[in-house]
């Protein structure tokens, strides 16, 4: 397990050849449309927080610019763990988190082949725990106005996420595994004698 600074690295554990690669849109398309997602996240979000506790409102204009990069400076990084958390620790060699300057952001990334569903999982599990867990606690009992705050906005951050599963979701069988290549995606329907799958 290694921490890395810049860009999403190339993986050089595997031959792509026999892999399919993912029609995903280029880098800068790509972006373009997450941000569609992330606002109708954010709105969406927002909404239902509003109708779960009536004071949302409030939270977001009483929260003062520290307390914007404090909550950030948690989501951000947590968000990642969250992802990382569903790669297999027993092969943490190949498992990286980075952070991106130019991009500004923070990234986790793992070199090893994967199902299909593992993969769908680790895209899914920080929106899950960050975002919607807390509204069903909110149901409950009351949660800081932060946590509201996290929540809405990590739904916007896992944009990227949410179009990542829906791509795999649509163009890889079940039965496949997928392995990443910096920020490219490929996959393949079974696993050749040289690659090493995690279910």
């Amino acid at each position: 397990m290694k921490f890395i600074i810049g860009e999403i690295p190339k993986n050089i554990h595997h031959d792509f050849k026999e892999f399919i690669r993912l029609k995903e849109p280029e880098k800068s398309k790509f972006m373009y449309i997450a941000s569609f997602i992330q606002v109708a996240l954010w709105g969406v979000f927002f909404f239902v927080w509003w109708m779960i506790d009536g004071n949302t409102p409030k939270y977001f204009f009483q929260t003062g610019f520290i307390g914007y990069a404090l909550i950030l400076l948690i989501v951000f990084p947590v968000h990642e763990l969250f992802h990382g958390m569903i790669y297999p620790i027993k092969d943490s060699k190949k498992i990286m988190f980075g952070f991106w300057p130019k991009m500004g952001a923070f990234y986790a990334m793992y070199d090893g082949a994967l199902t299909r569903n593992r993969w769908l999982l680790v895209y899914v599990m920080p929106f899950f725990l960050i975002s919607v867990i807390p509204m069903f606690v909110a149901l409950y009992t009351t949660v800081p106005s932060w946590l509201v705050i996290a929540s809405i906005l990590n739904a916007g951050f896992a944009a990227g996420d949410i179009a990542a599963i829906t791509m795999i979701a649509y163009q890889v069988p079940k039965q496949a595994i997928i392995v990443q290549n910096g920020w490219d995606t490929y996959w393949r329907s079974t696993v050749n004698k040289s690659t090493k799958q995690e279910k």
